[in-house]
């Protein structure tokens, strides 16, 4: 195999045991740390991942190159979540006039459009189809257990089943004399 003297050592190394090149821990080999792979690459997620890389300081801080890097996801993805800037919200009171007037007439037009609708749903509320049944029944529910047991239901399994003293968990005398197949 002829290997061109100017490539470095661990190319060499690389290039002589067929291995791909040296890759840090987000599977971004260390050649696209580079302006020339930066301006040439197009794709997004690949961007992205080196910028991470690159504000990581895992390979060390780069700030032109990470800078380079934001200006060219800009252009390849302009709404990229790492683009994003965290900023503090802002209440009414930092707004300037025009701003804060400009917001309560949106909100004030809001609340009015859906109070319309509201009263326009309740003004519709009784021209609904009477072909679906009521969701609930009127009428109430008895929380009694003898006239549970008088319906039917509960009268038949209490007959049913005579009440057994129960065996404690701790008693195993009983539980040697109990026959589950009697």
């Amino acid at each position: 195999a002829v290997v061109s003297t100017q490539s470095t050592g661990a190319n060499l190394a690389s290039t002589l045991l067929n291995e791909p090149p040296a890759s840090t821990g987000q599977d971004i080999p260390i050649e696209w740390l580079d302006y020339e792979h930066i301006n040439g690459c197009s794709n997004a997620k690949d961007l992205e991942k080196i910028l991470k890389l690159l504000r990581s300081g895992k390979e060390g801080r780069w700030p032109d190159l990470e800078r380079h890097c934001e200006a060219k996801l800009a252009k390849v993805h302009p709404k990229s979540k790492l683009l994003r800037i965290a900023t503090n919200l802002l209440k009414p009171g930092a707004l300037d006039g025009e701003e804060r007037q400009e917001m309560n007439e949106e909100i004030s037009d809001w609340l009015t459009s859906m109070t319309e609708k509201d009263g326009h749903l309740k003004k519709n509320k009784s021209c609904t189809s009477t072909s679906l049944p009521e969701v609930r029944k009127n009428g109430q529910v008895n929380l009694n257990r003898a006239t549970n047991e008088q319906s039917g239901r509960g009268a038949a399994a209490a007959a049913a089943d005579p009440k057994e003293p129960r065996i404690n968990s701790y008693d195993y005398r009983s539980w040697d004399r109990y026959d589950p197949d009697a």
